[in-house]
């Protein structure tokens, strides 16, 4: 189970390639693996990676984690910090801040949907504090759903649920996989991690 969606046409037009290839490399490893890894479950640095990764595999250019000066809030004063990833496509420059957020999809969950926008909101933020001249800012959030494995039966049910709730977040794109063999990737034979999903947000919107 993939998909990607954007509600941007400019942003679909520079990213849903990379974002596709981004899927494809989840979706191979967790081939590769079976169900006893996957890419998606580490930290946000390693998701960073592989979007990354899917940048070069798209025939553009990407950096990450990289020394750069920053802006303050008041945009007066900078400072150094790092940048999460930079890409360059289609003559145009990306600057991305991303966060990570594990989100419980359990029959008893709530609340993730604000949990993820706060996370969205602070990775724009910070974008827009990295991003330099005509660079694009864009504020990430890798999103791994887990529930317990008591609850595996309902697993489908659970994840279109979660799927349908997200919808309703602010964001200018979003993108998920649920690889089928990661229905049974487990840390501690306690909770199930089945899939990740990709939510970016710029700092103006514009619908097109």
């Amino acid at each position: 189970m993939e998909n990607t969606h954007f509600k941007n046409s400019v942003l679909r037009k520079h990213l849903n390639p990379i974002i596709i290839q981004w899927i494809k490399n989840i979706n191979k490893y967790s081939e590769k693996c079976g169900s006893e890894d996957a890419l998606y479950w580490y930290n946000e640095r390693a998701n960073v990676g592989i979007l990354s990764a899917a940048a070069w595999q798209c025939g553009y250019f990407s950096l990450e984690e990289f020394s750069a000066e920053k802006r303050t809030k008041s945009k007066e004063n900078k400072y150094s910090g790092r940048i999460d990833l930079w890409i360059s496509c289609k003559n145009t420059e990306y600057v991305f801040e991303a966060k990570q957020e594990y989100v419980s999809i359990s029959q008893r969950a709530t609340k993730y949907e604000e949990k993820i926008e706060r996370k969205l909101k602070s990775a724009r933020k910070d974008a827009v504090n990295s991003k330099e001249g005509n660079q694009k800012a864009v504020g990430l959030v890798f999103v791994v759903p887990y529930l317990p494995c008591k609850e595996k039966e309902n697993s489908e049910s659970l994840i279109q649920e979660f799927l349908s709730d997200i919808r309703g977040i602010n964001y200018d794109f979003l993108a998920y996989t649920f690889p089928d063999i990661s229905m049974h990737l487990s840390w501690d034979d306690k909770y199930i991690y089945p899939g990740v999903v990709l939510i970016g947000r710029v700092p103006r919107r514009t619908s097109s």
